[in-house]
């Protein structure tokens, strides 16, 4: 008990002991300050204020930890709103149907390592060479699987090899190309380029505005070519080509089931085959131009700008001189990116003209051609030809996954005479639709459509859906 009343009266003379300004508070009176020493029971502690407790979720709003009020919304975020509520429907389509059964399988593939042994089975030097398959289905069409390989650095710095090879019933096409890096800092390229093609399924509708779906005919045909260009860069992802081909052509008739295009033309009574028919070789020099404003470097590709493109060739036969003619034609294309992410509105105008020089008349397939991957997709390739063609064209790209792209596109055009004679609004069809395509290459590309076609505008029983059109497959720039 003394030794307790001891320790008592000494921490009361340590507590009451005077403290000097500036002095530090003797830890026993800062540990017993909040003692109460009258005996009255402490008093509960306090409920934190309601904004201070957890939701019922479990989640907190985010503060504001600047202290400032977030930002009006901008004139370029309510524009973004259009196209929204606009394609609505198409991103409902996009997002439920394709994209997040798409994520599903990437992730599954992810969590079971299914997509990392396939890479490495698939590539080797490091990952600069490999090879993957490819298949092509385009409904109308004879459908084709194969292989394409890419390899980086193949033989020396700056080099790229690419090569292809695809087959299926009746049909076999392969084609490679060599990318070689020169001037300084490899500022341009020389490539080499060979192909072969031998399909049964061509298919011919007549020549100028007026060809009908229900002339369709069939030919098989055999293509065979090369060439070699100088591509220059001029600034950003403007460039200069020159390129040197060749190619030889030769056309039979069509084991196909549909009409041939001899029960129709050649025989008694029938307009003659179509000028080229008897087959031709063609040496062609070409020059193109193409002039873009856009910035290659931007963190988003695509973005606003404009872009222009100019191209022209001479063609001959060396074996029959009668077969030369000149072809020339152009593009202009504005693009405006509304949310500066990506989402790019597009307007072009495009028109393609031969000139015959010779007696003979231009090889029917060496006419501008509208229909397939790139210009009026609702329609097969070949389905709009003749001496020059015209075509209209908008555009919405927004990113839809990672190196992948949706698209909605409306395309309005037809092929006129010589010099567009003929032109005239109500002569032409519309094509319009949707598409998703991969941007991990400018060379190489999967792409899958689906479009559809009207009728001819003019047409007294005009259908908003008179042709329809899917494809998936790998577009190869060769």
């Amino acid at each position: 008990m003394a030794l307790a009343a001891a320790l008592l009266w000494g921490l009361e003379i340590i507590s009451s002991a005077p403290v000097t300004e500036g002095a530090p508070t003797p830890p026993v009176a800062a540990a017993t300050a909040t003692v109460d020493t009258t005996g009255t029971p402490p008093r509960p502690p306090t409920a934190p204020p309601a904004d201070a407790l957890p939701p019922a979720n479990g989640k907190r709003a985010v503060p504001e930890y600047d202290g400032r009020e977030p930002p009006a919304p901008t004139a370029r975020e309510g524009f973004a709103w259009i196209p929204r509520l606009v394609l609505s429907p198409a991103y409902l389509t996009s997002e439920y149907v394709v994209r997040r059964p798409i994520i599903g399988l990437v992730r599954w593939g992810e969590a079971h390592y299914v997509w990392r042994r396939i890479y490495d089975a698939a590539t080797w030097d490091g990952g600069r060479a490999g090879v993957y398959p490819t298949a092509n289905v385009d409904l109308g069409l004879k459908q084709t699987a194969g292989l394409s390989l890419f390899w980086h650095d193949f033989g020396r710095p700056a080099s790229s090899l690419s090569a292809s090879a695809s087959g299926g019933i009746d049909v076999l096409s392969a084609g490679a190309r060599e990318r070689l890096g020169v001037f300084r800092d490899h500022t341009g390229a020389v490539t080499m380029r060979a192909g072969y093609s031998r399909r049964p399924d061509g298919i011919f509708y007549g020549i100028g505005p007026d060809s009908r779906v229900e002339d369709r005919v069939y030919f098989g045909f055999t293509t065979i070519g090369g060439g070699i260009g100088l591509d220059g860069k001029l600034g950003g992802l403007s460039h200069a080509v020159l390129d040197l081909g060749y190619r030889r052509a030769a056309f039979r008739s069509s084991p196909t089931d549909g009409p041939d295009i001899r029960d129709r033309y050649g025989g008694p009574g029938q307009p003659p085959l179509p000028a080229g028919f008897e087959g031709y070789e063609l040496v062609e020099p070409r020059a193109l131009l193409l002039l873009d404003s856009r910035d290659p470097n931007a963190e988003v590709p695509g973005g606003t700008g404009a872009r222009l493109e100019l191209a022209g060739g001479y063609a001959i036969d060396p074996a029959r001189t009668d077969i030369q003619y000149a072809s020339w034609g152009g593009q202009g294309a504005v693009f405006y990116d509304a949310s500066g992410a990506g989402h790019v509105l597009g307007a072009a105008v495009d028109v393609r003209f031969v000139e015959p020089i010779g007696a003979h008349d231009v090889p029917f397939s060496e006419l501008p051609a509208l229909g397939g991957n790139e210009t009026m997709r609702g329609f097969l390739a070949g389905r709009l030809r003749g001496p020059s063609t015209f075509t209209a064209a908008l555009q919405y790209r927004y990113p839809f996954w990672a190196f992948v792209d949706g698209e909605l596109f409306s395309e309005v055009g037809n092929a006129f005479g010589a010099h567009l004679d003929g032109i005239d609004p109500r002569r032409m069809f519309l094509s319009y639709g949707g598409a998703l395509r991969t941007t991990f290459s400018r060379e190489t590309s999967i792409s899958m459509t689906l479009a559809f076609a009207t009728s001819r505008f003019d047409e007294p029983a005009f259908s908003w859906r008179d042709n329809v059109r899917f494809s998936i497959g790998v577009n190869n720039g060769f």
